[in-house]
């Protein structure tokens, strides 16, 4: 999602706060699958409003599911990854055969066809879902925006799963998108939507139009057209920003309890989303505003006033917006920016309050909110429970940004906006060649296919907060000598994923001096241990990682060494980020540190290739002997560069004898040690004994 228009604001949250608020919400989250399961009606996929027992006399039917229930329970299980955790935690355990042959042993069934099963009961509920025959729920009217937005919510999750829809249910969907866009085109209230005799809210809207939204992507089954056009979203907006001014008016200076914050908060977002390309100054000033006035109606318990009723349900009673379905619904809205970090105290009351105000289920394996719109219900309810979860999945997927924050702050820089992935400063980096005993790569293909590939079909787990399979590159060591761009192969990777970049070197973990280095990178690693997403560049630590056996080797150093292990141990274990080592003297490393299992890769960095300077300098094209070749394909690229700007407008015979010039005193001619061995010795040794892995 592009930011919308609010403003970047930035939280100052100390990173203490942060990692009780990441455990509470992990610790949440765990319960999730073992919470809705209960509610789940084997006989068809779906999920019953309540649980047996919830009030005197009630005993739920197979297939008499809550439809609303269901698309809530289901669209959070697809969205946090999590459909197929409870399709194995649903699928009855089929007879194992015992020793007497009569199956008396029960067994799970094999992982091989868990994943067909899962997408199985997917089309099994779709099928039960998307029949020729009136969409009503609770007593509302036929084909009412509510009932059809959120059907058609469930349709698009089973489909965002692999369903696939048939030609007839596809034809059904037209028909109830058409429905819905018709919701929003009603006269004078064009661009609201509201249910029979009662007025339009901000919430309706919301849902018709993501749902309308959703619907018209490319990969949408009905295959487009959108049927929200831009005419259509500038009146979402302009009726959004007349609410937002209307309730935050009220909210600041009317009577106590004028001001409908819920109503409030789906109009913000409403305009921060269909603002984009037409949001005013003054607009963005209004929204920021009420923002601040929304999270300042939150009382110290977490929770937010009921707001006034959507419609009437005349089998139940009013309907309203339970406050964690908002607040789900706003930090989706925001959850590609850092907007709302700026209200982390607010975020972590929201959190309290699910930990306080949780009921345990009866069976005593998970637990559940109720919604409290109605006095007669004061069990957990299978919609709020889902909504309960996926606010707090999506406070927790923001947290890892703040973790970003707080190190980058720690280690003195400043936060940045999350970047988008790019690729321009990989595909412009100049290639070398990579030997391992007989075979020979591109360094280039190596990340791309080990690291960069991979990782980027797997960006769904990490966003998830799931980690990565073990099969992916993650670690890397990247050694050579100095001038060789391995800062920038860094920076690159970070860059083609779309993550930040976290760069440690020895002068971060000095701040305390030589004595507290171990303190401090021990800290650093906790922090880590929150992040996910992110490219760690350890950058010239060779002190950190010397080989504790070697003569003269201080205490200290072994110290050093030995306390870097663990820390390796537990970045590459996260499987959430990406962690590289730079370094010029990788044969200075501990033996322990390189062994494989500690890093994935072990890539020496040479300078390019003489064909890809040739191919980026042109001037160099006159010099095409067999040394003239070897002397370019010996130069850094920086040193290639400043070359080439010397050889403007020079004669062939002055261009070689520049060329012989440079090359004398190019890195690989360079005394690399004390005893004079040249770094074009060193890299030939370093990469026959570093074990140079790919």
């Amino acid at each position: 999602m592009v930011e919308g228009p609010i403003s970047l604001r930035k939280s100052a949250a100390p990173f203490e706060a942060i990692a009780e608020l990441a455990d509470k919400t992990k610790q949440i989250m765990d319960g999730a699958i073992p919470s809705l399961l209960p509610y789940r009606d084997q006989g068809s996929g779906g999920y019953f409003h309540l649980l047996d027992g919830a009030t005197p006399g009630r005993k739920n039917e197979s297939g008499d599911y809550s439809k609303a229930s269901t698309a809530t329970v289901v669209s959070f299980l697809v969205r946090s990854g999590r459909w197929d955790e409870m399709a194995r935690a649903a699928r009855p355990s089929k007879p194992a055969e015992g020793a007497d042959g009569q199956g008396q042993n029960a067994g799970q069934p094999a992982k091989a066809d868990e994943g067909k099963w899962a997408i199985d009961e997917a089309n099994i509920l779709l099928g039960k879902i998307v029949l020729d025959q009136p969409w009503k729920s609770a007593g509302l009217p036929n084909d009412n925006p509510f009932t059809v937005g959120f059907l058609l919510e469930l349709v698009w999750a089973l489909h965002s799963i692999k369903c696939k829809l048939s030609d007839p249910q596809i034809e059904i969907c037209k028909k109830k998108l058409k429905i819905l866009a018709a919701s929003l085109r009603k006269g004078e209230n064009t661009g609201r939507v509201g249910i029979k005799d009662w007025p339009t809210n901000a919430y309706l809207t919301h849902l018709v139009s993501r749902v309308l939204e959703s619907w018209g992507q490319s990969e949408s089954p009905t295959g487009g057209p959108s049927l929200l056009d831009d005419d259509l979203a500038r009146r979402i907006y302009d009726k959004s920003i007349e609410s937002v001014s209307r309730e935050s008016a009220l909210c600041a200076s009317g009577p106590p309890g004028s001001a409908d914050v819920i109503e409030m908060g789906y109009s913000v977002i409403l305009a921060n989303h269909y603002g984009k390309g037409r949001i005013t100054p003054a607009d963005r000033k209004l929204l920021g505003h009420a923002l601040d006035l929304l999270f300042g109606t939150q009382a110290p318990d977490g929770s937010w006033p009921l707001g006034k009723p959507l419609f009437l349900y005349p089998k139940i009673g009013n309907a309203y917006c339970f406050e964690f379905e908002f607040l789900f619904q706003l930090m989706k809205e925001f959850s590609a920016t850092r907007v709302l970090l700026a209200y982390f105290d607010n975020l972590t009351r929201s959190v309290d309050r699910l930990v306080t105000q949780a009921v345990g289920l009866p069976s005593g394996d998970g637990y559940g909110w109720a919604s409290g719109h109605h006095p007669q219900i004061t069990f957990p309810e299978s919609w709020s429970t889902a909504s309960g979860f996926d606010a707090c999945y999506q406070i927790d997927r923001l947290i890892p940004a703040a973790v970003t924050d707080s190190i980058l702050i720690r280690l003195g820089k400043a936060p940045v906006v999350r970047p988008t992935a790019d690729r321009q400063l990989f595909d412009e980096l100049l290639d070398s060649r990579v030997k391992k005993e007989r075979e020979e790569k591109d360094l280039k293909t190596i990340i791309e296919d080990r690291m960069i590939k991979p990782v980027l079909a797997q960006d769904q787990r990490l966003r998830n907060g799931l980690p990565l399979p073990k099969n992916i590159a993650l670690s890397a060591i990247l050694f050579g000598p100095p001038g060789t761009s391995k800062t920038t192969y860094a920076k690159a990777i970070s860059r083609a994923l779309g993550w930040d970049l976290i760069s440690i070197d020895p002068s971060h973990l000095l701040r305390n001096g030589f004595d507290g280095i171990g303190m401090e990178l021990s800290e650093i690693v906790r922090m880590l241990r929150y992040a996910e997403r992110v490219v760690v560049l350890f950058d010239e630590i060779d002190e950190l990682v010397r080989e504790r056996t070697g003569r003269g080797e201080q205490a200290e150093s072994r110290l050093l060494t030995t306390a870097m292990l663990p820390v390796i141990a537990d970045l590459r274990n996260s499987r959430k980020i990406v962690f590289i080592v730079a370094t010029n003297h990788i044969e200075t490393f501990d033996t322990a540190i390189r062994r494989p299992g500690r890093f994935d890769l072990v890539l020496p960095i040479n300078p390019p290739s003489y064909e890809l300077k040739l191919g980026q300098w042109s001037v160099l094209a006159p010099l095409t002997s067999n040394e003239d070749k070897k002397r370019i394909g010996d130069l850094t690229y920086q040193e290639c560069e400043q070359l080439a700007i010397d050889m403007a407008d020079k004669t062939e015979e002055e261009k070689r004898n520049l060329l012989e010039h440079h090359w004398h005193g190019c890195t690989l001619e360079s005394p690399a040690d004390p005893e004079g061995k040249k770094w074009r010795e060193v890299m030939s040794s370093e990469q026959a004994a570093s074990a140079v892995r790919w």
